[in-house]
């Protein structure tokens, strides 16, 4: 029998102003916690944005109304949970 493989190393820090991280479904399939969809807690012009590391969408507002905290961290949660697409490898 295989021994699992390790998780590859967290990020040493959030980016500054994030105030929630989700793992997405590609992150998790391949063990790699840095593709992850975060949240910022910086009140932009249209509410607060999140951003994919995975598929690199970025998400700030819906057409009729500005995110709150609470929508944007639902929002980037739901995202997570369905995104499986991998982050484009560097140099390319």
């Amino acid at each position: 029998m295989s021994q699992p493989t390790a998780w590859a190393e967290s990020p040493a820090a959030w980016p500054e102003g994030t105030v929630a991280r989700y793992l997405t479904r590609a992150g998790e399939a391949l063990r790699d916690p840095s593709i992850t969809v975060d949240v910022s807690g910086v009140k932009g012009p249209y509410g607060y944005p999140y951003w994919c590391r995975g598929c690199m969408s970025k998400a700030s507002a819906c057409l009729s109304a500005s995110f709150s905290l609470d929508t944007a961290r639902e929002r980037a949660h739901q995202h997570a949970e369905a995104c499986r697409a991998l982050p484009r490898p560097e140099g390319t």
